[in-house]
């Protein structure tokens, strides 16, 4: 990996700070920041393009909650977050060794209490 930013006390981290100042190609296929993603699988899926998309209606959410009651109260989370916990952007998904720690996929831990 390339470190992207810069130490300094003059200049506030920006993890961007080396592409843009000193002009040092971003990591990407083209070098360049991307907003489409020609991913097959992505495009299924209408996500190409960077898209606004409505918050959650949390009135929807009544009708899938006790479909298959267990006996434990139930709650609706939200996960908004930028990165996985064990990574940050691709360091971790698309290295074969690190996917291994947890099947391939991203990391939620929840509480047995909660």
């Amino acid at each position: 990996p390339t470190w992207s930013g810069i130490e300094s006390e003059k200049v506030c981290y920006n993890a961007g700070y080396t592409n843009v100042h000193e002009l040092i190609p971003w990591r990407t296929l083209t070098g360049r920041q991307q907003l489409y993603q020609d991913h097959l699988w992505m495009r299924a899926f209408g996500e190409g393009l960077v898209t606004w998309k409505p918050p959650v209606d949390l009135k929807t959410i009544p009708g899938i909650k006790d479909v298959r009651p267990n006996g434990h109260k139930e709650i609706v989370l939200n996960f908004i977050t930028p990165h996985q916990k064990w990574g940050i952007h691709s360091t971790y998904s698309d290295n074969l060794l690190m996917l291994t720690l947890n099947r391939g996929g991203p990391v939620v831990w929840i509480s047995e209490t909660d």
